[in-house]
This record gives C-alpha cells, structure tokens and sequence, in this order.
C-alpha cells in the first residue's frame, strides 16, 4: 500500500511540472512565505537521505534565501551564486509571470502627502 501511494505522490509531482520549462519565472512558498526566482532544473536527484528520490525543482531565488549554489551532496544540478539555490518539491512552486520583486519598492511610501 505504502508503495502504491508513493507512486500516486511521484506522479502527482511530474503532472504538476510537466510542461515547466527551464528559465520560467516561479515563486516558491505557502501563504504569505514566497520567495520569487527562476526555474534552474526539472527532474530526478538524491537530496536527503530520509527522503525519496523523485521529481525535484531547482530554483534561483533573486534574493540570497536559498541553501546552497546548485550543488546538493556533491552533484551539481544547475549553477547559480552562493545561497541562491534550493531544491523544492514542485507542489510548493508555481510557474508564470513573477517579475523580481525590488524590495527596495517596499520602503517607499506614496500614501505619504508631503513633498521635499
């Protein structure tokens, strides 16, 4: 039985990502937790010992949240600056029109009337 449902989440993961293309804009996160950045890689890898192989999204984030440079465990799955890369499950990442967030545009206040 453990085998059957293991079978339904890993087909489950390649329907969600199965037209993503490398290079698509994403966001990564649940709730108000998003992170924004590129699709790197779509596919198999060996991430946690605990955890079953499958299907593994590779993200660029924009900003410095990530875990490591596209190399988990001593493999390389993409390339990307330190701390800017993570490996994610594809049910946590949706693909389409996410420009890079400029989090300097959050300090900037227009609800502000007073002119310098």
């Amino acid at each position: 039985k453990k085998k059957k449902e293991e079978e339904g989440v890993l087909n489950n993961y390649i329907n969600i990502s199965k037209d993503w293309k490398i290079g698509q804009r994403c966001e990564v996160g649940k709730g108000d937790l998003k992170n924004r950045g590129v699709v790197k890689y779509i596919g198999e890898a060996k991430i946690k010992d605990d955890i079953e192989n499958g299907i593994w999204i590779g993200i660029e984030y924009d900003e410095p949240y990530g875990q490591h440079n596209g190399t988990v465990k001593k493999k390389t799955y993409f390339k990307c600056k330190d701390k800017y890369g993570t490996m994610v499950r594809p049910v946590i990442v949706q693909v389409g029109d996410f420009p890079p967030v400029d989090e300097l545009d959050d300090l900037d206040s227009d609800d502000d009337d007073t002119e310098l």
